[in-house]
């Protein structure tokens, strides 16, 4: 998922682009997401909890190339890695097809709500003459989800792991981010709440990573050198983004 407008002009700080990761970031947490009910559907399936089997299916490999060549690969892909682990965890095979079923009709239902503040911050940025981009490890709905919330019009580009073939904090991901915006790694400042998949991949990738605070609080699991930021004014105010205040006001509440 790769949507540009050409010809962004640079903002007034050194940085010439803006690239949020989407879940916890944008994106609210979900309390009760489809994936925290994982277990209780294994146990209404009639099947046992295997932690190693859950961990090996939350570690999704970040190079999925071959399994994104069309949505319906992809599609087949994420449904086959569930059916490993609910035989992994003993589901008796008459149930497993219902078992997914019911799985893909939970991930369906889902909406992940926008952090309040931040279609405003978007906006803030790019009036100031800031490319703004999102880069987030998720499955092909993306787009469900932006749209959804009135922010995917917003963008200067959207690249979605699934559709891409790599998932954060793979290098390629990131290069396909630096192309689309069509700048300097190094102006580029990354925010994302995943210490490894945002901040350690963003750093690897010669970007500027923020950590973002505001949806889930810093423990400071992160080297000293990151910038933390605990609010969307906060981030407004580093001064890579210099002028993006004074250009665009603050980051009022989303209507």
């Amino acid at each position: 998922m790769i949507v540009t407008r050409p010809g962004t002009p640079h903002g007034h700080g050194d940085a010439a682009a803006v690239v949020f990761d989407w879940y916890a970031t944008l994106g609210r947490p979900l309390i009760d997401g489809w994936w925290a009910k994982l277990r209780e559907l294994i146990v209404a399936s009639g099947g046992t909890i295997d932690e190693e089997a859950i961990l090996e299916w939350e570690n999704v490999p970040i190079d999925h190339l071959a399994a994104s060549t069309s949505q319906k690969t992809y599609d087949a892909w994420i449904t086959e890695r569930l059916r490993v682990l609910l035989r992994a965890s003993s589901v008796p095979e008459r149930e497993i097809a219902a078992a997914v079923a019911k799985s893909e009709s939970m991930r369906s239902d889902e909406r992940v709500a926008l952090v309040d503040g931040a279609i405003a911050t978007v906006e803030t940025l790019r009036a100031s003459g800031l490319a703004v981009a999102l880069c987030s490890n998720w499955d092909w709905d993306l787009d469900r989800h932006l749209v959804h919330n009135g922010i995917r019009e917003h963008f200067d580009l959207v690249i979605c792991s699934a559709i891409v073939g790599y998932r954060k904090p793979h290098r390629a991901i990131f290069d396909v981010v630096v192309e689309g915006l069509g700048v300097d790694a190094a102006s580029i400042v990354f925010v994302g709440d995943d210490l490894e998949a945002d901040i350690a991949g963003a750093t690897a990738a010669g970007m500027r990573p923020v950590h973002a605070a505001w949806a889930t609080p810093c423990g400071r699991g992160h080297d000293e050198s990151v910038v933390c930021c605990a609010t969307f004014d906060e981030l407004l105010a580093l001064p890579e983004l210099a002028g993006v205040r004074s250009s665009g006001g603050g980051a009022t509440a989303d209507p």
